[in-house]
């Protein structure tokens, strides 16, 4: 058995090259983003990592997301997010984080609130209650509730240009943030499940 392995490839040229050697092919990505791939093919049926356009946002959450350094396609996503922070254009976005550490993102987040890797489940479905009162929100510290309720208020406010994301490898995570921004009508707007090949590995 012969095989290439390689991180997930999406060049047309180098798919024929790969496929003229006669090599068995297997992608493998070093960061897995499998959760988000099984969440997107089991709520919207697209076998997809989710494209986020962040220039069509005017409300971001992220929990434990650092798309401006390492998550996802984090140089794509720097530029789209720039373009809605033009105060000169009168064009800000406003950037809700709660995450663990001090990340790209949250240095330059307008609000930022420090959770535990182990709240990061809990934010998400207490960001749904805030959003749709639907499901039960987990016991979280009192700013952590008075940050979730300031997100769900711009995020209610901006409707389908708010956009949520979370970082967990986590098939429940991440139904969650899909239920959100389903709720908001984002789903199509700043948030769209492509037939596309990013993180197939």
């Amino acid at each position: 058995r012969k095989v290439l392995l390689t991180n997930t490839v999406m060049s047309p040229s180098l798919k024929r090259a790969i496929a003229a050697s006669g090599l068995e092919h297997v992608q493998y990505d070093a960061i897995d983003y499998s959760a988000f791939v099984q969440a997107s093919e089991t709520d919207f049926g697209v076998k997809a990592f989710p494209s986020y356009k962040f220039d069509e946002a005017s409300t971001v959450v992220t929990i434990g997301a650092d798309f401006l350094g390492t998550f996802g396609d984090s140089v794509y996503y720097a530029e789209n997010w720039a373009k809605n922070r033009n105060p000169e254009s009168g064009n800000m976005s406003r950037l809700h984080a709660f995450e663990t550490n001090m990340s790209l993102t949250g240095s330059n987040s307008d609000y930022r609130a420090m959770v535990k890797p182990s709240e990061h489940g809990k934010v998400a479905t207490a960001l749904l209650k805030a959003v749709t009162g639907q499901g039960q929100a987990g016991a979280l510290a009192e700013d952590v509730q008075a940050a979730v309720a300031r997100a769900a208020a711009d995020l209610k406010k901006s409707g389908a240009k708010g956009l949520v994301i979370a970082g967990a490898n986590d098939v429940d995570v991440q139904r969650v943030v899909n239920a959100i921004n389903s709720a908001l009508g984002a789903v199509g707007t700043t948030v769209k499940y492509e037939n596309m090949e990013l993180f197939q590995g």
